[in-house]
């Protein structure tokens, strides 16, 4: 099928579906995901996950993670930091070590049950954003410890695959120059992002385009992005960190208001994307193995993220939403088992093998389906409790 027709069948079938589950008492998230099953090789087959859906649905990410950082004030985070390390450690430890448990319970060698277990690590936050976006709730306590811990989240998870690779030693993958890089990027780029964005801002007020200031931030949001990414961190890293430093500038609403067509326009295909990427195929070969291992990826986040904010001092009810905002799986984790598919080990084989890939694939959209009807139910019945964190 030609690509526009693709694109035109995404964005149209995506603002109904996302109508529909609004209409429905569900996240508008859950029908874009869903229809984007019933479109893709899944059912009927209409739309591919090829070059230009992938590339739209990349720029989808990165306009939703800038938005929730121009929604996030820098003070908001400074406040959270502990409880939201303290969450994020919670929340890795235990995914990470029921990840190896259950590779090796189900046959599987240790060294697939670290990658399983680095996937596991890692949260979405661009799913989980999105939906606080539309509860109202981007702007609580709740939702910035969420936020920041997912970052973090993902950041430990690609450093433990980097780690594993070190471990295994894989030829081709110098895991110190992986280290000094993403060391040089939190060191380096991103304090000094802080200090010349806004100087630039100011800067740019002189100039007589009207949209000049909204343009070049657009050019430094990608500069993040791809900094980010040769730091062997994900691009979604930058886009957030460059939206709080913009958010406290000046401009910040203006940008934000300039910035939103684009984030309607191209978050929808993001998560429309992720139907598309379903493959219903490995429920039905391999239904335990994808049942076993979302039980422990869901139980992981819950348990190990509610002791994390337990021990911050936040309310039952709150660790609980809180817990299951760090449940999903998406970008990071498909990042890490792609990436671990490429590398061979045993006189050629992938270090992650096809089946547990598949596994990695089915959890990961299981734990994006389940998360946003979890977070509707415990944030429209328990609201005002969620908003006692400490």
């Amino acid at each position: 099928m030609h690509e526009l027709l693709e694109i035109a069948i995404v964005i149209i079938l995506g603002k109904l579906s996302s109508e529909a589950a609004a209409r429905l008492g569900q996240s508008p998230i859950l029908g874009q995901i869903l229809v984007g099953v019933i479109i893709g090789p899944s059912i009927l087959g209409l739309v591919a996950y090829d070059d230009m859906i992938k590339l739209l649905a990349e720029f989808g990410i990165i306009f939703l993670i800038f938005v929730v950082g121009l929604q996030t004030r820098p003070k908001d985070i400074k406040d959270v930091g502990v409880p939201s390390g303290l969450l994020a450690i919670g929340g890795v430890i235990l995914p990470f070590l029921g990840g190896i448990a259950s590779a090796m319970l189900l046959g599987y060698h240790w060294q697939e049950g670290l990658i399983l277990g680095a996937a596991l690590s890692a949260t979405s936050v661009a799913l989980t954003a999105g939906v606080l976006m539309d509860l109202g709730r981007i702007r609580t306590k709740a939702a910035d410890m969420i936020l920041a811990a997912a970052v973090i989240d993902d950041v430990i998870g690609l450093l433990l695959l980097t780690l594993t690779v070190a471990i295994l030693g894989i030829s081709g993958v110098n895991p110190v120059v992986s280290l000094v890089y993403a060391l040089v990027f939190w060191v380096v780029v991103f304090p000094l992002g802080w200090k010349l964005v806004p100087v630039l801002i100011t800067y740019l007020k002189g100039l007589k385009s009207e949209w000049g200031i909204f343009i070049v931030i657009l050019g430094i949001l990608f500069l993040f992005a791809y900094a980010a990414e040769s730091a062997g961190l994900a691009g979604i890293v930058g886009a957030f960190l460059l939206g709080i430093i913009v958010s406290g500038t000046q401009d910040s609403d203006m940008i934000m208001r300039s910035t939103l067509p684009i984030y309607y326009f191209l978050a929808p295909i993001f998560f429309v994307s992720i139907g598309i990427l379903f493959d219903i195929s490995v429920l039905v070969s391999s239904p335990g193995m994808v049942g076993l291992v979302t039980i422990i990826a869901v139980l992981g986040k819950v348990i190990g993220s509610g002791l994390g904010t337990t021990a911050s001092g936040v309310n039952a009810r709150a660790s609980l939403f809180i817990g299951i905002g760090m449940v999903p799986r998406g970008e990071v984790a498909l990042i890490i088992a792609g990436f671990a598919r490429t590398f061979e080990i045993n006189a050629g084989n992938p270090l992650l093998g096809s089946e547990l890939f598949s596994v990695i694939t089915g959890m990961s959209l299981i734990t994006i389906l389940i998360t946003p009807m979890a977070l509707k139910y415990i944030g429209e019945r328990y609201g005002e409790d969620l908003d006692e964190v400490k």
